[in-house]
């Protein structure tokens, strides 16, 4: 909007004060009588984005394109911004639905988990992960390796996974199938770390027949 300092009927401060009270993003060019660089910064003071003499049209001009160019980013900023917390919402969905044990960590620490992490982990919520590093829930003589795996690991370099023993709230062991890949969590870098249960096979061992009410 170019607004001129005085009118009969509006001026620039009575135009500044309507878009404020709205909440408007519209921006405001003063036109100014006469050069003043003292009444130029007040106007930028009081919210203009720029106040220029009515002569210089050039001036004008470039500073309407310029603030144009400036709305149109902040419109796309802003859809992005919506578009980025939607998606956020469904990840969350499906990582709440998801039949994996998954989590994210920072600097070895729990920040998030999904509802099967929990389960595997035998944590009652998610609160109840908060300052346990993930090397704690670890088994002893697996420690050293998962410790070796979080220093080593690098975005874009996948790591193999390894199988390690899980530690239960209940104090039993499970084996797992422990995987690391790189993440965002909350616009922050972090670790998503996925965790697969390990089948341990059954040994085949040879049938007493003789055991049986039976056997003759």
């Amino acid at each position: 909007m170019l607004s001129a300092e005085e009118t009969s009927r509006l001026n620039a401060q009575q135009v500044l004060s309507i878009i404020g009270k709205h909440q408007k993003d519209i921006p405001v060019i003063v036109i100014l009588p006469e050069y003043d660089p003292q009444r130029t910064s007040t106007w930028l003071s009081a919210g203009a984005r720029d106040a220029i003499p009515g002569a210089d049209e050039a001036h004008i001009l470039h500073a309407v394109l310029r603030e144009l160019t400036n709305l149109d980013d902040r419109r796309n900023l802003s859809r992005t911004r919506q578009e980025l917390n939607e998606s956020n919402k469904r990840c969350q969905l499906l990582l709440a639905d998801a039949s994996e044990a998954i989590a994210y960590i920072h600097d070895g620490m729990h920040v998030d988990a999904n509802t099967a992490y929990l389960q595997l982990t035998g944590h009652n919520h998610v609160d109840d992960l908060a300052g346990i590093p993930l090397i704690d829930m670890i088994a002893a003589q697996h420690q050293a390796e998962i410790k070796k795996m979080l220093k080593q690991f690098r975005a874009n370099q996948p790591i193999d996974p390894i199988e390690c023993e899980l530690v239960h709230t209940d104090g039993h062991s499970k084996l797992v199938s422990l995987r690391l890949s790189e993440a965002q969590y909350d616009h922050e870098s972090c670790i998503q770390l996925t965790l697969l249960p390990v089948m341990v096979p059954i040994l085949n061992k040879p049938v007493d027949y003789k055991s049986f009410p039976d056997y003759h």
